[in-house]
């Protein structure tokens, strides 16, 4: 990245970016990986210690207009096309036990580092309950599952199978609703 900020032509960091973005995710199909595990490595090299400030800070002005402003709402529409709001009443057995674990493995997974770091008890608990509304991540792995035909079957006994996909945009769409009201009363104090 030092040597691109040598060149001096107009919006050329955020193009070498976006084709660095790309070529990583080719080889990361190339590797019969998801073409996302190569996009994101690609991120873990751009970071303020690889350019400077101002470079830095361009590129993810543009790149958060560009991926909030355009495509996470097609992302999101995307995945409201295949969501299923009958999974709630007819796999109620599958649903409930994905929520109870989601949030219990989010709160815990990241309340517990938390009280260990040094954090109160209080804090610790914000911290997990915060941990709650990372739901899009759940939407983008749910959507490689998708098209990877994951929910096609397998539970068929129960009638879980046809409603898996929609049970975890559930989840995901429940777990992130409910983080500000949990958040609120742990935070009032403040």
């Amino acid at each position: 990245m030092r040597c691109v900020q040598e060149i001096r032509l107009e919006e050329f960091e955020f193009s070498f970016l976006l084709i660095v973005a790309l070529g990583f995710g080719v080889l990361a199909e190339a590797l019969d990986m998801h073409f996302i595990l190569g996009a994101f490595s690609a991120g873990l090299f751009f970071g303020r210690r690889t350019i400077n400030v101002m470079v830095y800070e361009d590129v993810r002005k543009k790149v958060t207009a560009l991926s909030t402003g355009f495509l996470a709402p097609i992302f999101f529409a995307s995945i409201g096309l295949h969501l299923d709001l009958s999974a709630v009443t007819a796999a109620p057995a599958f649903l409930l036990p994905l929520l109870v674990a989601a949030i219990l493995g989010k709160g815990l997974g990241a309340g517990l580092p938390a009280v260990w770091s040094g954090a109160s008890r209080r804090e610790a608990a914000a911290v997990g309950v915060e941990m709650n509304a990372r739901g899009a991540v759940e939407l983008v792995i749910a959507d490689i599952a998708l098209r990877a035909g994951f929910f096609e079957g397998g539970l068929e006994e129960n009638g879980a199978a046809e409603h898996m996909f929609s049970a975890v945009v559930i989840m995901a769409i429940v777990t992130t609703l409910m983080t500000p009201v949990l958040l609120k009363p742990l935070l009032s104090r403040r």
